[in-house]
């Protein structure tokens, strides 16, 4: 992305740029998982929100994965509150979706 956007002389040199950002923080996360969950009306403990955080240690790809995984495992069984069952279950689920691409990786890597 970097020789594309942002090298000087690329095509696409002056249409981007690179920019870090910093990364979320626990209490951010904490309360931003929390209203998705409330606003979805089902309700998470902050034990489970913390476990999905050590879980997806705190990457935003892989805690939007877990959290979403999880929000479906609840939905299916028609619960209204996230227990232990639904949250490992979104978390093999999640780690079932990006099984695929970590193969391709390894395999472009060999």
């Amino acid at each position: 992305m970097r020789e594309i956007f942002a090298a000087e002389g690329s095509p696409l040199g002056r249409f981007g740029g690179i920019y870090e950002i910093p990364p979320i923080v626990r209490d951010d996360w904490l309360n931003g998982l929390a209203e998705r969950f409330s606003e979805a009306e089902i309700e998470i403990q902050e034990r489970q929100l913390e476990t999905l955080l050590a879980w997806s240690d705190g990457h935003p790809y892989a805690t939007m994965l877990v959290a979403g995984e999880v929000y479906l495992a609840v939905r299916e069984v028609g619960a209204d509150n996230v227990d232990d069952v639904s949250m490992r279950l979104g978390f093999e689920r999640a780690m079932a979706r990006e099984r695929a691409n970590h193969e391709r990786l390894v395999e472009r890597l060999r």
